[in-house]
């Protein structure tokens, strides 16, 4: 069996030999790039053929695979032909690889791998795939954090839009506990795109998509470096005229909540306004089943230094006083079993109590909804606010 161990920020590769339960013993050192021994579905990035085992990289934008042969262990990478994330690896005969790739503008293409050609194509009904590639481009840029660092984001529009002319632009952010998201095609985006929004995922620190240090360095006790890497992605968007205050949002759900109400916060001259999906914006008072899973990343109230840690990542106990508030729509599920519906309604109640603007501070209730989202009214219901409060023409109150 073979394992990815913690032994470098990148990880390492051990082979195990579980008939005797000796000592690992090493296989395949650190890389230049992150080794994935999962990809984004959680199926395993680690795969052994009858003569080289196969491993998964992880680069934003750009993965790829691994084949170390069990005789030379000479690591080399495959040519995959094409940028984007790869998932699901799998065997076709002893050595040749089944392995799907996708991106933000092409759906999933299965491709094969011959072991002994050394040469990849696409398996015959990946002709079929989705190619948006004439009409929509998709990039990965690197913008500075106010710390030195270098956050990788991915970006989504349209390929006749003047990319720097003060656009309508999403920002989307999780960083929580490693979790990586390796963007694919997702049409519910394209209503935005299609009416020159950007879509912008920020895989700011807390993910796992720079290796244990990028993980770790968003993490308790260093948990805003997520929130401000957000703030920092968002003013750069603005100083290079990507976008503008009015026309610019930020969004995210569960643990990514956290970044959207903390980074308006810190910064609401920067944003149009906020998606507050399925959030807990109170991790004091809260002890339900969010606390109990989040506690390890936001901190454990029963000691000092987690209490404060919980208290300054609380975006109810921290919204500006005497403020033009950006617009907030707040999305919950009335049987999210995660979260209960009553701090995100206290959070939308402080945020219409403290408003001193004109900015709408909404909250949007699914009935039967729970937390992984509310179906088609939710992305619609959402789709509408963002272009409502960004000026839209076809979104505007006829008077």
């Amino acid at each position: 069996m073979y394992a990815a161990t913690k032994d470098h920020p990148r990880y390492t590769i051990v082979q195990i030999d579980m008939s005797t339960g000796d000592k690992p013993v090493a296989f395949m050192p650190a890389q230049d790039e992150v080794l994935s021994y999962v990809d984004a579905e959680h199926s395993s990035g680690i795969v052994a053929g009858k003569d080289a085992l196969y491993v998964l990289y992880r680069k934003v934008g750009d993965m790829g695979i691994y084949k170390i042969p069990y005789t030379s262990k000479q690591v080399s990478k495959i040519n995959v032909n094409g940028k984007g994330s790869i998932a699901e690896l799998k065997f076709r005969g002893d050595n040749d690889l089944v392995f799907a790739q996708f991106n933000a503008i092409r759906s999933m293409q299965y491709m094969l791998y011959d072991y002994d050609q050394d040469t990849v194509a696409p398996l015959p009904f990946s002709k079929l795939s989705l190619d948006l590639s004439d009409d929509v481009v998709t990039e990965v840029i690197e913008i500075p954090s106010r710390d030195g660092k270098k956050i990788p984001v991915t970006l989504v529009y349209k390929k006749d839009l003047n990319i720097k002319g003060k656009n309508a632009l999403l920002i989307e952010a999780y960083g929580n506990s490693g979790a990586v998201r390796d963007v694919g095609h997702d049409p519910h985006q394209m209503p935005w795109i299609n009416r020159h929004g950007i879509y912008a995922y920020a895989h700011v620190r807390g993910g796992g998509e720079l290796g244990l240090e990028w993980i770790d360095d968003g993490q308790f006790p260093h948990k805003m470096n997520s929130i401000n890497d957000v703030v920092d992605v968002a003013e750069y968007f603005i100083k290079n005229n990507y976008t503008s205050p009015d026309k610019q949002f930020v969004m995210g759900g569960s643990a990514g909540s956290f970044l959207v109400g903390n980074s308006i916060n810190q910064r609401p001259d920067l944003f149009a306004g906020g998606i507050f999906q399925a959030g807990l914006p109170d991790l004091v008072t809260y002890r339900d089943a969010a606390y109990a899973r989040e506690r390890g990343s936001v901190g454990d109230i029963a000691t000092r230094e987690g209490f404060q840690s919980l208290f300054s990542l609380s975006a109810l106990y921290h919204i500006p006083t005497n403020s033009n508030l950006p617009a907030m729509l707040v999305v919950h599920g009335a049987t999210d079993y995660i979260i209960d519906l009553t701090a995100p309604s206290r959070y939308i109640a402080s945020l219409q109590a403290k408003q001193k603007g004109s900015k709408p501070q909404l909250l949007m209730v699914n009935w039967e909804g729970g937390h992984q989202g509310s179906g088609i009214d939710e992305i619609i219901g959402t789709l509408k606010f963002m272009l409502w409060q960004s000026g839209h023409p076809e979104f505007q109150q006829v008077k």
